[in-house]
């Protein structure tokens, strides 16, 4: 399976054969995400609207779609029962994988964006931003647990081993302290 800008593309792995493919007219979409429940994407109307879509694995028939001004720069995170997506009218968005629902929204600061993928940690939800804070939010409230701020923007957040790794983009590698 793979996106072309405003396509979907879906390929019997055997065959080689095309088994079905949809396109978004005028929208860009993020990488497609397979879930247990099918395959989610993220279409982006270029900043001005967006939808987040769960497309049957079958046939890429849409089982639930959810009008958002969702950023297609960075995959949601799906995680469990819940859909993880930032905004771009400054909100990250947790949805019900089942339904398509919004189950809570946390706004962040003004003309502040969702700059890193999200990167789950126990309870909490981590990402960086454009305004160089590294935000955590409760997966099941998504109230905000802690923001702090960095000198230099964040790279992708990383765990291993239990432990959460904050690159940033002053060559730094940091860690959080329990």
């Amino acid at each position: 399976m793979w996106g072309l800008s405003d396509s979907l593309i879906a390929v019997d792995a055997t065959s080689g054969k095309i088994d079905w493919a949809t396109r978004f007219p005028g929208y860009a979409s993020s990488d497609p995400v397979a879930t247990p429940h099918g395959l989610l994407v993220c279409n982006d109307k270029y900043y001005q609207g967006g939808k987040v879509k769960l497309l049957r694995y079958a046939d890429g028939t849409e089982l639930w779609s959810t009008d958002l001004k969702c950023q297609a720069l960075y995959p949601p995170l799906v995680q469990g029962n819940q859909v993880i997506v930032a905004t771009y009218d400054a909100r990250v968005v947790c949805l019900s994988i089942l339904t398509g629902e919004v189950l809570w929204s946390t706004q962040l600061g003004p003309e502040e964006q969702v700059a890193s993928q999200f990167c789950r940690l126990k309870q909490g939800i981590y990402f960086g931003t454009t305004a160089r804070n590294l935000y955590c939010v409760d997966s099941k409230t998504g109230k905000a647990v802690f923001k702090e701020s960095f000198n230099y923007g964040i790279s992708d957040l990383l765990v291993a081993n239990g432990q959460l790794y904050i690159p940033t983009g002053g060559s730094e590698l940091w860690t959080l302290k329990e």
